[in-house]
């Protein structure tokens, strides 16, 4: 943005790794990374980092002694972070560098220009479910390899549900769940959209896709469940008809 009292004077907002951003001027719209850090306070400037936060939502690293056409680029917003090294991930397919190792799932939104109220983010799990990264929750992303991460419209009914696979001995069926419903109201559900009402729902186990056996006083909601879940329905061992 210009500053309109001032022709020779140049306006961006500077934020840090929560987003949270504040303006400050500019000598010009041509600036060296080394004097964007020292607008911001940045000291000493060796030890932060100044990414310009592009108008596409690419991310672009301004390095300390070369200048950067702020306004040809469109750019009103540069991240500034006290770091000696990046951090690389992938967000709806965009390639990515982070100034720190962790990442809130609402960062993640913002990162992304998608509406955090209206969308969800998860990491994306090559041949498994999707895990469900919350707004307050933070990420990790000093780990090996390239974290790929995605958002998408929360999927949730008019009614607040979210639909759930549960294969009930090798027949799927779609619960409808709310957050705030018990996995053994899931369990009951499956049970009868899939007509399996000769053995009682407590003869019944539900495991994930790992095959690891939840607990059904736990709700919904607690689970953090991605996009994509499935859950397995079957009879416990030593059940007659197991």
């Amino acid at each position: 943005m210009n500053d309109h009292h001032d022709p020779d004077r140049f306006q961006i907002q500077v934020g840090g790794p929560d987003l949270d951003f504040r303006t400050i001027t500019l000598p010009d719209p041509v600036p060296t990374g080394r004097q964007i850090l020292k607008a911001a306070g940045a000291l000493p400037v060796e030890d932060h980092a100044a990414v310009a936060f592009m108008p596409d939502g690419v991310l672009e690293t301004l390095r300390l002694d070369e200048t950067f056409d702020l306004r040809g680029h469109g750019v009103e917003q540069v991240l500034v972070f006290r770091t000696d090294r990046f951090f690389r991930f992938l967000i709806n397919d965009q390639d990515e560098e982070w100034g720190v190792p962790m990442i809130s799932g609402r960062v993640l939104k913002g990162l992304a220009k998608v509406d955090p109220a209206a969308h969800d983010v998860f990491l994306d799990v090559r041949g498994g479910s999707d895990i469900l990264i919350r707004d307050n929750e933070l990420f990790d992303l000093d780990k090996p390899g390239v974290e790929r991460f995605v958002t998408a419209p929360r999927a949730e009914g008019h009614d607040g549900s979210v639909p759930i696979t549960v294969v009930v001995n090798g027949e799927p069926t779609v619960v409808a769940a709310k957050a705030g419903d018990l996995l053994a109201t899931v369990r009951e559900k499956a049970l009868t959209q899939t007509e399996n009402v000769g053995q009682p729902p407590e003869n019944w186990e539900l495991k994930d896709d790992a095959g690891v056996s939840l607990d059904l006083a736990a709700t919904v909601g607690s689970f953090g469940f991605g996009r994509h879940v499935t859950l397995y329905l079957s009879l416990k061992a030593g059940v007659a008809g197991a």
